[in-house]
């Protein structure tokens, strides 16, 4: 059975650093292709593999760049943004450049279609079943018709966005693409009910899943 661990506190309070420790004690213990790292930003990732962790850069990633990779690197939808504004000019968005395999954290709603995708995916995040999705709190037809375009011409291109990644994987991947014993899960408060639910799956083959977190963010 596995054990999940917290390790728990404010910013400034060293959790990086004891995280960074007990990563290190754990490839002491099960080698270096025992232990997988996840972080829920890349920048908290590089920040964690600065610490000069004796992993491979590979174990070393947000949930989104493990599953890309392990879904054998699709096209990412956001990445051709372009191409549904030319298909779908009435559901037009404005913004969307991601480039690589995490979104873009910094994206910023400009027009009420970009409110429509950012809201779409944070209910996708939260595991909401399309049939229950309202925009704003309220049922709105607009917003369940630029759901429709979007996932339609995600499925015509055979095109994945980056909630598809997680939902995805949840669906077919049964343990973790990289074998390991222990999993660490930093700034797991910032994860959405999806991302706790994969890695748990995950970890279900696992002796630990250790989450480090925020508790007053949480």
């Amino acid at each position: 059975m596995t054990r999940e661990e917290w390790l728990a506190g404010p910013p400034g309070t060293g959790k990086t650093t004891t995280l960074s420790r007990m990563i290190i004690d754990a490839v002491k213990e099960h080698g270096s292709d025992g232990v997988l790292v996840s972080s829920f930003t890349k920048a908290a990732a590089v920040e964690l593999a600065g610490k000069g962790l004796p992993i491979d850069a590979e174990r070393v990633g947000t949930l989104h760049s493990i599953c890309y990779r392990a879904l054998g690197y699709p096209e990412i939808a956001e990445s051709k943004a372009a191409e549904f504004n030319d298909e779908y000019p009435q559901y037009a968005l404005s913004g969307l450049s991601n480039k690589g395999d995490e979104p873009s954290w910094d994206y910023e709603a400009k027009t009420e279609n970009d409110a429509y995708f950012a809201d779409y995916q944070v209910q996708r995040t939260r595991m909401i079943p399309l049939m229950s999705m309202t925009y704003n709190g309220e049922y709105s037809q607009d917003f369940v018709d630029f759901c429709d375009a979007w996932r339609r011409w995600k499925r015509e291109n055979d095109y994945l966005d980056f909630a598809d990644l997680l939902e995805r994987a949840l669906r077919e991947i049964d343990g973790p693409p990289i074998d390991a014993s222990v999993m660490f899960v930093d700034e797991a408060q910032d994860c959405g009910p999806i991302h706790m639910a994969l890695a748990r799956k995950w970890a279900q083959s696992m002796e630990r899943l250790v989450l480090g977190f925020d508790d007053d963010q949480a």
